[in-house]
């Protein structure tokens, strides 16, 4: 009889992991399809090439990005349809400031680590992302979400703007909510995630 009620216990626990970890793969799911990141890599680690890839973030966030798209489709080809604009842009900038780099600019889906922002984190998976690697890009990351412009609006108006980029509830309190829940569902999708990866290879 005891073995019966350990057994039963132990379906009922593994039944309820199981629910857990897909309710946050399809919530983890809806959030990367929600938005659009953008990764900027400086060329090392000093702290000229830091200032560098700041100078080259806000050109590109002022000359770019400024103005909110309508919904994620709409700043898909905004980002697709600048590619070039963009990489000559940083490329200015840089040498205004007396550097001499190369640039590369690209977009596509990107595996991203989890990132903690000061309203809200995103977990790891896979993003389109939009990528600026200064020189060898040997340096410090900079992340942003580029839609909906959620590292640059002020807490107030996260959700406002997280609601109209389509971002459901679940979705939003996956990024804001308690940080121990948030903590443990983010764990679950990182190592579904890396499963789906190695299986598939994506």
């Amino acid at each position: 009889m005891k073995k019966k009620l350990l057994f039963r216990t132990g379906v009922l626990c593994l039944c309820l992991f199981a629910s857990a970890a897909f309710s946050s793969v399809a919530k983890g799911m809806q959030l990367s399809g929600s938005l659009i990141r953008l990764h900027v890599v400086a060329d090392t680690g000093s702290e000229e090439d830091l200032r560098l890839k700041n100078a080259v973030r806000d050109a590109i966030l002022a000359e770019f990005f400024s103005d909110p798209m309508e919904n994620v489709q709409a700043e898909r080809d905004r980002v697709e349809g600048s590619l070039t604009e963009i990489r000559q842009l940083a490329e200015e900038t840089l040498r205004e400031l007396g550097a001499d780099c190369a640039v590369t600019v690209s977009f596509g889906m990107r595996y991203l680590p989890e990132k903690e922002y000061e309203s809200f984190s995103l977990p790891a998976g896979r993003y389109e992302t939009l990528t600026v690697t200064i020189g060898r890009g040997e340096g410090s990351n900079w992340w942003c979400v580029l839609y909906p412009p959620l590292c640059v609006v002020p807490a107030s108006a996260l959700r406002d703007t997280a609601e109209d980029a389509g971002i459901s509830q679940d979705g939003y309190e996956m990024m804001t909510g308690d940080g121990d829940e948030i903590r443990f569902r983010f764990k679950i999708l990182e190592i579904l995630t890396d499963i789906d990866a190695k299986i598939f290879g994506r």
